[in-house]
């Protein structure tokens, strides 16, 4: 997943993560190692941006 981002990824490009909270839920660590490969990616790939969108 990362090599897909950092070199193939046109930027600017936009992650809007939709029910955060049930992801968590239902996948757990895993959908946390998402995130900090998201958040790592924001501030290495300018241009690149997550947004974490709580349940509603």
């Amino acid at each position: 997943m990362w090599e897909f981002f950092v070199d193939f990824l046109e930027i600017p490009f936009t992650i809007q993560w939709k029910n955060y909270d049930t992801a968590v839920k239902n996948l757990g660590t895993y959908a946390e190692k998402i995130l900090d490969i998201f958040l790592e990616l924001e501030q290495k790939k300018p241009g690149f941006k997550i947004i974490i969108i709580p349940d509603t």
